[in-house]
C-alpha cells in the first residue's frame, strides 16, 4: 500500500510542468478531486488511477487535453473542463454540477456556512432555521457588532450563535417579528418568501424595474410580491419547476440560501 492511499488522500492538485506521476494513487479510494493545470501528461498511463473514483478537471483552454487521451488514465474519473481553477470541494453530498456547487463552495471558503454534523457533509437539501438563515446574511455582511443589546424577541436567548446576527438584522430592518408577535420564530425553517425579503430588506428595499410577474401562484396583495420580483430581475431566484411557479411558502434547503445569497453578493 502505498504513502498516498495511508494518508487517506482527498485531493490532490498537479502543478504545470508535472511530468512523473507514475501509478502513485492507483486503489486510493479515498481521493475525490484531481486537478490539473497544465498539460496532459503522457507519462501517466491506464494504471495511475486505477480503483479510483473522483472528479478530474482539466483546463479547458489547453489544447493538448483531448477526449480521446482522458481514457489512458485509468479508474473511474468524471472529466471537467474549467475556466477557472476549482476551489477544493470537501462535501460527498456536492455533486460537481448541481446548481449550488459554486455557492456551496464560496460560502465556506468565505466562512459563512460548512458542514452539516461532519466535515464531510452539507446536506444541501435539509431545510434552512430562521436563525440559521439570519446567520449566513450576518456572516456575509462581515459579522459586523449590532450596536445594542436590545433583544425584543422572548424567543431569542444572549450568548447563543445567532443572538448577535438577529439583533443586528433587527437594526437594520432586515427582519422583524414572527406573525405579529414577540416571537423572531427560532427554530421554524424558513420560507423560500421569507429568504427573499430578507436579502431584497438587506439590499435596502429597491424597487423592481419591470413590475411584471410570472409567477401564479402570488398576486400584488403578497407581502413578498416585490421582494421576489426584484430578486427575480436580480437573477437571485426564478422559478420552482416551471417558469410559472415560485412555491413562495416552500422550504428553503441549504442548498438553495447559499445560492442566493452567493448570486446577490453584488
Amino acid at each position: 500500500m502505498n504513502a498516498f492511499t495511508e494518508s487517506g488522500l482527498e485531493y490532490l492538485a498537479l502543478p504545470a510542468g508535472f511530468e512523473e506521476f507514475s501509478s502513485a494513487v492507483n486503489d486510493c479510494a479515498a481521493l475525490k478531486q484531481i486537478v490539473f493545470t497544465g498539460d496532459f501528461l503522457e507519462t501517466l498511463n491506464e494504471w495511475t488511477f486505477q480503483g479510483v473514483t473522483a472528479v478530474a478537471y482539466y483546463p479547458a483552454d489547453n489544447g493538448t487535453w483531448t477526449e480521446d487521451k482522458l481514457l489512458d488514465y485509468g479508474g473511474d474519473l468524471t472529466w471537467v473542463p474549467y475556466t477557472e481553477i476549482p476551489a477544493y470541494n470537501p462535501f460527498d453530498d456536492v455533486e460537481f454540477d448541481a446548481f449550488y456547487y459554486d455557492a456551496v463552495l464560496w460560502a465556506v471558503g468565505e466562512g459563512i456556512t460548512n458542514g452539516y454534523g461532519s466535515d464531510e457533509t452539507f446536506a444541501p437539501m435539509q431545510g434552512c432555521t430562521r436563525e440559521q438563515v439570519v446567520t449566513f446574511l450576518w456572516r456575509s455582511a462581515g459579522k459586523p457588532a449590532p450596536t445594542s443589546n436590545e433583544n425584543p424577541f422572548s424567543d431569542v436567548e444572549d450568548g447563543k450563535w445567532y443572538t448577535d446576527a438577529i439583533l443586528w438584522a433587527v437594526e437594520k430592518g432586515i427582519t422583524t417579528g414572527y406573525l405579529d408577535t414577540d416571537l423572531f420564530g427560532t427554530g421554524n425553517e424558513c420560507t423560500r418568501a421569507q429568504i427573499v425579503t430578507f436579502l431584497h430588506r438587506y439590499a435596502g428595499e429597491p424597487a423592481p424595474v419591470s413590475g411584471e410577474n410570472p409567477f401564479e401562484d402570488m398576486t400584488e396583495a403578497d407581502w413578498f410580491y416585490y421582494p421576489v420580483l426584484w430578486a427575480v430581475e436580480e437573477g437571485i431566484t426564478n422559478g420552482y419547476g416551471s417558469d410559472t411557479i415560485f412555491n413562495p411558502e416552500g422550504i428553503c434547503t441549504r442548498g438553495q440560501i447559499v445560492t442566493f445569497l452567493y448570486r446577490s453578493r453584488g
